[in-house]
């Protein structure tokens, strides 16, 4: 269907919502067309790796209407043309429920009001490619959309040479799949609002599998609107340091050391945070941190950017046609604000999907926006200082480069992959497999400083996150099958003058 006969559709749909008792109705149109390349290393002998190319494309058009009780209705079809309008509007109708209690506070996007135009004055406008806000967001990438099989093909190569170097045969390469969409999304309504935009997506998963005694399966994701973006050697070493086998672990040369965890790792904190994160202070008495922790605050800022340039979940308008804009979710550690359907929040990650409050780009803010910065240069594991120019602490710590964290009610750190520091920034042993248990407000507390390399990793949504610096995490200790099996992991302290004189 082309451009002008979508238009057309869509002004006729809502003629018909309107004159079959609809008070509000509102257009959403959503095409995509892709490829999927896969990359399959160890499927043949004689290091013959397959590979495969899938096509798609989908198109798709959903009506939501508001009928005279104030009830909100939703229905969809594919492809957009397929049945009569007049049959989508009855249906739409047909649908209408009272809004959930949570629309009250606009925390559920189902029955959220339909936008107005720019100006708000009701007159009929029009948005097109991102002119609702900045003049480019950076979002539609040709590169994507007109990538050969080829080029595809290289960066999965790229990044399962990477992970295949680093595992030195302990773990291997299973897939390795990339897919790039080109997007369009038409929303209109009612009330004159009326926007378009386009947008590039590419996902890239490395999945590999053990062949070693002690070695993880493991999937590591990317997405960005540029391939340029993917990072896919980073990708790929992040996929191998995961899935190899745990080293021995070896007591710390102090009892006290401050915890350095890598952007990939910070990202799995983030994770974990998402329900207390997005929570928004709807609840009181959950954990708050300690304001001052050793005369430090603490550095932990979360915000929700859909205005971030290149960023996968970032768009000129929302699921409903409010602008994006940047949220400020957790500020100094302490919740500051919450997504609502007001805001710009609200979020369809398809036409089959109805509108819905979610995250768009969350992200830890780094060292440039807290203010301070972990200090002094770090070369990454394989010798190679990363272009962003990476700064965290080089003096004693430990320093994790992957790590779980489980959340309860003593949340509990375990390190995949670390290493412990002496005073001297130089390497003192593994750490793999030591843990740490206790309450979440010793973590967010904890956290001093952050570093300036912002990175984002997909897990199972776009999560970005600088190097963190946690300080009080102790002790660490190594876990048994049963808790009395557990070893406590602390370095003896040096005698006393007296005791070194008898000795």
């Amino acid at each position: 269907m082309s451009e002008t006969e979508g238009d057309d559709l869509i002004e006729v749909l809502l003629r018909e919502a309107r004159a079959s008792g609809a008070v509000e109705a509102e257009v959403y149109r959503k095409s995509a067309r892709g490829r999927r390349v896969a990359l399959e290393p160890a499927l043949l002998p004689a290091g013959r790796p397959r590979l495969t190319v899938s096509f798609s494309e989908e198109e798709g058009i959903a009506l939501r209407v508001k009928d005279a009780r104030g009830r909100w209705g939703f229905a969809w079809r594919s492809p957009a043309g397929r049945g009569a309008p007049r049959s989508l509007a009855a249906e739409a109708l047909a649908a209408c429920r009272p809004a959930p209690p949570a629309d009250l506070q606009g925390r559920s996007g189902w029955a959220a009001a339909c936008a107005l135009p720019p100006g708000g004055g009701g007159v009929p406008g029009r948005v097109r490619d991102g002119a609702a806000g900045p003049p480019d967001l950076e979002i539609d990438d040709p590169e994507v959309t007109d990538a050969g099989v080829d080029r595809l093909a290289d960066i999965l190569a790229e990044s399962s040479d990477s992970a295949r170097s680093i595992a030195a045969g302990a773990a291997e390469v299973d897939r390795a799949l990339l897919s790039a969409a080109g997007t369009s999304v038409t929303l209109a309504n009612s009330l004159g609002f009326r926007g378009t935009y386009r947008k590039s997506l590419a996902l890239l998963s490395i999945a590999m599998v053990p062949a070693a005694v002690g070695a993880r399966a493991v999937l590591e994701e990317r997405s960005a609107c540029r391939l340029r973006d993917l990072g896919a050697r980073e990708c790929g070493r992040e996929a191998a340091w995961r899935a190899l086998p745990a080293r021995a672990a070896v007591p710390p040369p102090r009892h006290d050391l401050p915890l350095i965890l890598g952007p990939r790792a910070a990202a799995s904190l983030l994770a974990s945070l998402l329900p207390w994160v997005l929570d928004g202070g709807r609840e009181e008495g959950g954990p708050h941190p300690r304001s001052e922790r050793g005369g430090r605050p603490c550095r932990l800022s979360v915000v929700d950017d859909a205005r971030l340039p290149g960023g996968f979940g970032s768009a000129p308008f929302d699921g409903v046609g409010r602008p994006t804009r940047r949220t400020t979710l957790v500020a100094g550690g302490t919740r500051a604000g919450r997504l609502s359907s007001f805001g710009g929040n609200v979020v369809r990650p398809s036409f089959r999907d109805s509108p819905a409050i979610g995250p768009a780009s969350l992200q830890i803010t780094p060292a440039s926006e807290v203010g301070e910065l972990l200090a002094d240069p770090l070369l990454d594991p394989i010798g190679e200082r990363l272009a962003d120019q990476v700064r965290v602490d080089t003096g004693p710590c430990l320093r994790v480069t992957a790590a779980r964290f489980i959340p309860g009610p003593a949340w509990r750190i375990r390190v995949l992959k670390g290493e412990w520091h002496r005073d001297d920034g130089t390497p003192a042993g593994a750490a793999d497999g030591v843990a740490w248990k206790g309450p979440l407000e010793v973590i967010l507390g904890g956290i001093s400083a952050a570093g300036s390399d912002l990175r984002f990793v997909h897990l199972g949504l776009p999560l970005g996150a600088p190097s963190l610096r946690l300080e009080g995490l102790r002790p660490w200790i190594v876990e048994g099958t049963r808790a009395r099996d557990s070893v406590f992991l602390e370095r003896p302290a040096p005698p006393e003058p007296a005791e070194r004189e008898r000795s």
